[in-house]
C-alpha cells in the first residue's frame, strides 16, 4: 500500500477518500473501543504522507515554512514501559519516523523549514473516553488547541525533525 502511495501523482481524491475514513475509524473505535490497525495506519500515518506529497512542489525555499503533525507520546518507543495498544502505537511511531524523514528533506528544499510531531496531550473526547485518564490528565480541547498554537508559534528552523510534548519539552523518539 505504501508503494502505491508513492506513486500518486495526485493524491488529492485519497487524501478525501482518507479523510472520511477518519470518520468511520472513530465511530467505530467510540463503539467497539478497538482499532483496526490497516484503517489506523490510514488516520495516523498516510494521510501525513498524502499530504505532504501534495505540499512537495510547493514550498517556497526562503521563506519561513511550519508543519506540525498531530502524534502520541505512545509513539515514542523510548517511553514505552506499559506496553499494549499495538496499532494506536505502531503508528504514531511510523509517524514519528515519517516526520523526522520529512524535516531532514525539507530543510533541504528549505533552510526555513520547521517540521515536527507534536504530542497534544490527552484531549477530552470520544477517543480518550473509554480509558482511564487521570482528571489532571485530560485536556478540554479548548486548552489543547490553544497549546498546539503555542508549540507553532515558538517553533523555528533550528526545531526541526523533533517530537514536542505540548509544553514545548522534547520528547525522545
Amino acid at each position: 500500500m505504501v508503494k502505491a502511495v508513492v506513486l500518486v501523482k495526485s493524491p488529492k481524491k485519497l487524501i478525501a477518500a482518507r479523510l472520511k475514513r477518519i470518520s468511520s475509524v472513530k465511530e467505530s473505535f467510540a463503539v467497539s473501543g478497538q482499532f483496526d490497525a490497516v484503517a489506523i495506519i490510514d488516520v495516523n500515518v498516510l494521510t501525513h504522507v498524502l499530504l505532504a506529497q501534495c505540499l512537495e512542489n510547493h514550498i517556497v525555499t526562503k521563506e519561513e515554512f511550519k508543519w506540525v503533525s498531530l502524534s502520541a507520546m505512545v509513539g515514542s518507543i523510548s517511553d514505552n514501559y506499559l506496553g499494549g495498544w499495538y496499532s494506536y502505537r505502531m503508528t504514531k511511531a511510523a509517524l514519528n519516523m515519517f516526520i523526522r524523514g520529512l524535516a531532514i528533506e525539507w530543510k533541504r528544499k528549505n533552510p526555513n523549514a520547521s517540521v515536527v510531531a507534536m504530542h497534544p496531550g490527552t484531549t477530552d473526547s470520544p477517543m480518550s473516553s473509554p480509558f482511564k485518564v487521570r482528571p489532571d490528565k485530560l485536556y478540554s480541547p479548548d486548552l489543547s488547541a490553544n497549546r498546539i498554537v503555542k508549540v507553532i508559534d515558538s517553533l523555528d528552523p533550528s526545531r526541526t525533525g523533533l517530537f514536542i510534548n505540548w509544553d514545548g519539552n522534547l520528547i525522545n523518539f
